[in-house]
Order: C-alpha cells, then structure tokens, then sequence
C-alpha cells in the first residue's frame, strides 16, 4: 500500500501504518504548530497525539553543561559530563582497540551516563558488550530492525534484496 502524503486529516492509526524518516516527521510537527526538535519516537508521539485529538504535553527546555575532553587522554582519564562521541575519542578508542572499533550501545551508555569512570573503564565496557552477541536494536532504528528480521527471516538473501524488501515495506522510494 502507497504512503498517503502527511495530512491533519490522516488519522492516527493510517499515520503509524507507515514509516517516516526524522527529517519528514519534523517538517509534519512544523505544519501542525508542535515542536520540532527530539527523537525520532518523540515526534512520532507528538503527531500520533495531535492527529488522535489528545493533549501533546509540553517539551522541557533543558540545558546541557559539557565539560572538555582532557588534553591528553590516557586509560586513567576520568570521563566529564557530556561527553559526545567525537573524533578524539574515536581516535583514543583505535589506538586501545583497534582499526575495528566502533562505538555502541554499551560503549555510548557508559560514556553518557556521566558516572565519572576512566576511559580505561569505558574500554571494559566496550570489550564485555562485544562478547554478548547483538542487542536488541531500538524501535527508532526500524531500517536496522528490518535488515536484521529480514536477514534472519531469509537466510542466503543479498543485501540489495533485503533493501528492496525495505522499500516495499516503507511504500515505495
């Protein structure tokens, strides 16, 4: 089934029987007057709210205070408080890990959490998730959601068949 165009008049269920990426759920919020900025399943549930007739709670605004990477990392330095995943760390992270590193879930958990451990920490952290086999991937990430059930659900299929599968479930390119 096509995509409608995104209407006020759509209903809630016709709006979350299909799949919107971030960029065209927040241009949806800016036509219906509600804030725009937020995750990916905020905007979704502020548009769901709005079409449905119920109240869209209000948005906190809420400020950040980040602390600056150290100089010089080292295995002992204490991680500050909003640290973002940056090149710098990325760099440190291959130096420590190797060319594979990647940050995930765990890994940005840990970073995130602003508990004050050491990079050395947050190493542990990284090399203890990789032993535990994959995650559950969050619903934000309905594409990597797909491929992985897609995958599973079709073992010998290729990528691009995947892909195609994606396209025919998201309704057409």
């Amino acid at each position: 089934m096509a995509r409608p165009r995104f209407s006020s008049r759509l209903s809630e269920e016709e709006f979350l029987s299909h799949y919107w990426l971030k960029t065209e759920l927040a241009e949806c919020c800016r036509k219906l007057q509600l804030p725009s900025s937020g995750s990916k399943e905020q905007l979704t549930q502020r548009i769901a709210n709005r079409l449905a007739g119920r109240q869209v709670p209000r948005v906190p605004s809420r400020q950040k205070k980040q602390e600056p990477l150290a100089d010089e990392l080292t295995l002992q330095t204490r991680i500050g408080r909003g640290w973002t995943c940056s090149n710098r760390l990325r760099q440190f992270f291959q130096l420590h890990c190797g060319r594979g590193f990647r940050f995930n879930g765990p890994l940005r958990e840990f970073l995130a959490s602003g508990s004050g451990g050491t990079l050395g920490q947050a190493i542990e952290v990284y090399r203890a998730s990789l032993q535990q086999g994959p995650r559950s991937i969050g619903s934000q990430f309905q594409y990597n959601r797909h491929m992985r059930e897609y995958k599973s659900n079709h073992p010998g299929c290729s990528h691009a068949q995947a892909v195609e599968a994606w396209w025919q479930r998201r309704g057409g390119r």
